[in-house]
């Protein structure tokens, strides 16, 4: 079972927190030698007691051990099965299928066309929502809605054929492309407006598609009309400009050379984009490059 919340409680140090991945499971560090106390959540969509609980451990070395979800009157297991298509009709082999189910995000990536979502619902609601996005392309299907055929639910074929409206990409070290598609916000303030007292600023927030990237982009602009060249914002100096993209990506101040332009700045619902590359350390000193293109709506 993918995608339930599972915690983990100990008595010394609180709650901590993980979701299963597609292959149902979940991994952490834990105090040794302590009794713990373990839950599992259907993402409180259908209520908030827990589907299980169990106590484990003590554990005094690395362990692994298996859970078996009770079956549950109130809550029923789907599986979501089809062919993700590019609008050529080839299969999509870079691209990923988002299942939207009341407020859960489930995410399956695709490298041959085929997908396969594993979820638990509830039993008064059985309706969904659908979007495939092709990276390749920078296409979508769009959302679409569908009702579950219970317990297997197989839509066929969906091809991308609209274009994605905003996305960050950005790529480390000659490594896979990274793309954001979904859950992107970008607001500009002027000095005044909401918590900002360095001057205009500029502040992106893409959420990763995969529940686990994120990328997160600060600037403190100059002088209208704000485009043009910067460099990485030193925090340091009063009155610096420049961008910070340190916050998800591990980027630190220490031989940072990365140059970021600023082409466009939309108004509200217009267009903001900003391309970046250069060559950094990271927060344990090792040296990367980047490169990277942010092309978002302007929310505010």
């Amino acid at each position: 079972l993918n995608n339930l919340w599972v915690s983990i409680t100990s008595a010394t140090f609180g709650t901590t927190y993980g979701y299963t991945n597609e292959n149902g499971e979940v991994c952490g560090f834990v105090p040794s030698n302590e009794t713990l106390e373990l839950n599992v959540y259907s993402y409180d969509n259908c209520s908030d007691t827990p589907l299980y609980t169990e106590s484990i451990g003590p554990f005094s070395m690395d362990t692994s051990i298996s859970v078996v979800i009770p079956d549950n009157n109130d809550v029923v297991s789907e599986t979501v099965i089809g062919v993700f298509n590019t609008c050529n009709g080839n299969p999509v082999t870079d691209g990923y299928v988002q299942l939207t189910y009341g407020d859960q995000t489930f995410i399956d990536a695709v490298t041959n066309g085929e997908f396969e979502i594993n979820l638990l619902r509830c039993t008064e609601d059985d309706t969904f929502i659908l979007k495939g996005n092709d990276y390749t392309n920078l296409q979508s299907t769009g959302n679409i809605g569908y009702t579950f055929t219970t317990p297997l639910t197989d839509i066929g074929a969906v091809s991308a054929c609209n274009e994605v409206d905003e996305f960050i990409q950005f790529t480390i070290d000659d490594g896979e492309t990274v793309y954001i598609l979904e859950n992107i916000y970008a607001n500009f303030y002027v000095e005044g407006q909401g918590q900002t007292t360095d001057g205009a600023t500029l502040d992106i927030f893409g959420g990763g598609n995969d529940q686990e990237t994120c990328f997160y982009m600060y600037g403190v602009l100059a002088e209208p009309d704000y485009v043009g060249t910067y460099d990485n914002l030193d925090w340091n100096t009063p009155g610096d400009t420049g961008f910070f993209i340190g916050e998800c990506l591990s980027v630190s101040n220490e031989s940072n050379n990365i140059t970021y332009n600023l082409n466009t700045l939309g108004g509200v619902g217009d267009y903001i984009d900003v391309n970046f590359t250069g060559t950094y350390e990271d927060y344990d000193g090792n040296p990367h490059t980047i490169s990277g293109t942010v092309h978002v709506l302007r929310d505010n």
